[in-house]
């Protein structure tokens, strides 16, 4: 296995396993509820079809990714994937802290940690969308994670998040 793919895949395992233990941390810290902030129980169905949908689109991109030649701009993704990962790791810590304690710091940090992710995942779909030949499997996943993380995650959870 190349050097790259075997980075991409220790970068998903790593911190892959930091955001699934910080939600697990997280769930046994606060009720599902309280992590929902606030967005109505009509919403639920469209978040959880959104959570499978990006999930789905991540392992396409993955898919691809740890298929595919590797290039001189393979390192690019590895550095997105990476800061997707790290920052969405402590989404969960930062809420959990919210809830218990509020603070405008926490609040500004969970935001800027959204916003992270959505910035990272625009950049994703942007570097599938710039590829040539455009990996059309990659690209679809890398949109179908953006919408979620973006709209979903940081605009709409934001607007919703009460505390």
């Amino acid at each position: 296995m190349h050097v790259l793919k075997l980075t991409l895949l220790l970068v998903n395992i790593i911190f892959g396993a930091a955001v699934i233990g910080s939600y697990i941390w997280g769930f046994k810290k606060q009720t599902a509820e309280a992590l929902w902030g606030g967005v109505p129980q009509s919403w639920i169905p469209f978040y959880t079809t959104g959570m499978v949908l990006a999930a789905i689109g991540y392992f396409m991109f993955i898919f691809y990714l740890l298929t595919k030649e590797v290039t001189e701009k393979y390192w690019a993704y590895i550095l997105i994937l990476a800061i997707i990962l790290i920052a969405s790791a402590f989404w969960m810590p930062l809420t959990v802290s919210m809830i218990s304690n509020p603070s405008n710091f926490l609040w500004l940090a969970i935001r800027i940690t959204l916003g992270i992710v959505a910035l990272a995942s625009l950049a994703l779909v942007i570097a599938f969308a710039a590829a040539k030949p455009t990996p059309l499997i990659a690209l679809i996943g890398s949109i179908l994670f953006f919408l979620h993380v973006t709209i979903l995650d940081a605009i709409f959870w934001v607007y919703f998040f009460k505390n």
